[in-house]
């Protein structure tokens, strides 16, 4: 099936699939091809196959967990569906739903069945999650992104089929063109949606990568991040930030143990050939004194 760009304009799933009429239960049992592209079927879930598309790529195990005992409390409420392949059944929506009724011990959960193309599934696939919002913000962005290169589609036929105004799938996508270091401490929830677009205010990959390292080090606001931003596009702040670079976990140990035996700060300095430093401070010739005591070095 091809997609007319106008014919899904405002109207969400329902253009794309037509309205869902649900069919008696069956067992899935009996042979595939026999099955009514519109009908709940009763499927084992460990037999489903993977969509050939998932937007989303990472999973709260802690939220898959409450909703897996929701569902064994209350049953699944609303089927995920499904499409025929070959013998067998491959998802088209639910992921999320369809892990947790494994998780839950499950043997056989509702599912629609319904008789659609690659193309379709895959767009089906993308808007369900968009439309419940279960994505991170890059998720969400790249799945805009492959709507739009895949279909053809502009953002204002996109922003309708979704309910959503135009320059919030705009932003969204403008989130790809940060670096992907950046990109990574945002789907990692290090950075909010927020942080990420006034970040988009900055040209230079190395100094987006800079304030995005002082926002999470200093905890620094949205409101403090756009006048950081601001400030920056404007000449005001001549000394280019220092990133801060994250210490191997190791080290840090190391670095808390000397300082707890020499009763002072310790700076470790390690470089990723092996080489560094060790810093010890003291502010007195006896604090040196007494650090070199412990060292077991004698001044005399």
């Amino acid at each position: 099936m091809s997609f007319s760009k106008k014919k899904a304009l405002g109207k969400g799933l329902d253009a794309i699939l037509g309205p869902l009429r649900i069919g008696e239960g069956e067992k899935a049992d009996s042979d595939v091809n026999k099955v009514s592209s519109e009908q709940i079927l009763l499927l084992q879930p460990q037999n489903i196959l993977p969509s050939k598309v998932q937007t989303r790529k990472t999973f709260n195990e802690e939220s898959l967990q409450s909703l897996a005992d929701s569902i064994k409390k209350h049953g699944l409420q609303e089927p995920i569906i499904v499409r025929k392949s070959g013998d067998k059944y491959e998802l088209v929506c639910g992921e999320r739903r369809l892990r947790a009724c494994i998780i839950a011990g499950l043997n056989e959960i509702p599912a629609l069945c319904r008789n659609i193309s690659d193309d379709e599934s895959i767009l089906l696939g993308l808007i369900e999650n968009i439309q419940r919002e279960d994505l991170n913000p890059i998720e969400e962005a790249e799945a805009y992104q492959s709507i739009l290169e895949r279909f053809g589609w502009s953002q204002e036929q996109l922003a309708e089929t979704i309910g959503k105004d135009r320059s919030s799938v705009s932003n969204s996508i403008r989130l790809l063109s940060l670096p992907s270091a950046v990109q990574m401490l945002v789907v990692d929830g290090k950075l909010s949606m927020g942080h990420a677009r006034a970040l988009l205010g900055l040209n230079s990959p190395q100094l987006i990568i800079e304030v995005a390292n002082k926002i999470i080090n200093h905890g620094l606001s949205v409101r403090q991040t756009e006048q950081l931003v601001m400030g920056l596009k404007s000449g005001e702040r001549k000394k280019p930030l220092t990133p801060k670079k994250i210490k191997n976990p190791h080290i840090i140990e190391i670095e808390q143990e000397l300082s707890r035996r020499l009763g002072t700060r310790v700076n470790i300095k390690h470089g990723n050939s092996g080489k560094g430093k060790i810093e010890v401070n003291y502010f007195s010739n006896n604090e040196l004194t007494r650090i070199l005591t412990i060292l077991g070095i004698s001044l005399e």
